[in-house]
């Protein structure tokens, strides 16, 4: 669809369960949670999700080894 403009944002960072200690196991997924949570502009994560619905957005984060 030549007339459709769209842009794509992806940020990998070289952390994770694969760099985890046992005392650490579980945080990389908890902060990728928190990241999607709010911040003081957008507090709530509808507030988030509100945002990226208002141009069509979509927003998503993962984890993995």
């Amino acid at each position: 669809m030549p007339e459709a403009r769209s842009a794509t944002i992806s940020v990998y960072v070289g952390a994770g369960s694969r760099y985890e200690e046992d005392n650490q196991a579980g945080l990389s997924h908890f902060l990728e949670h928190m990241l999607f949570n709010g911040a003081s502009r957008r507090p709530t994560a509808r507030d988030i999700s509100l945002e990226f619905d208002s141009f069509g957005g979509n927003h998503n984060a993962a984890t993995d080894r």
